[in-house]
């Protein structure tokens, strides 16, 4: 659903959402976080910390385009009516 989002709020651009999940895998095969998918506290805290980003940089841009995409479902409510 994240990449999703990611998806829509940055115009269907597909580079978007295909960077985030470049930026974690190449984060997870550099360092070697762990043997498993859960990893270890630190591979779990860059997850968070990318998807922060994400989220800050997709709300930054909603606000220099006039406001995000997704509206009218109960997540994401217009400001304006």
């Amino acid at each position: 659903m994240w990449f999703a989002w990611l998806y829509v709020e940055w115009g269907m651009n597909l580079w978007v959402p295909t960077s985030f999940h470049v930026l974690m895998n190449l984060a997870w095969d550099l360092f070697g976080m762990g043997d498993s998918a859960l990893g270890d506290s630190a591979a779990n805290a860059l997850r968070f910390a990318t998807v922060g980003l994400s989220i800050g940089l997709t709300i930054l841009n909603a606000r220099r385009r006039g406001g995000l995409s997704i509206r009218g479902s109960r997540w994401w409510r217009s400001r304006r009516g």
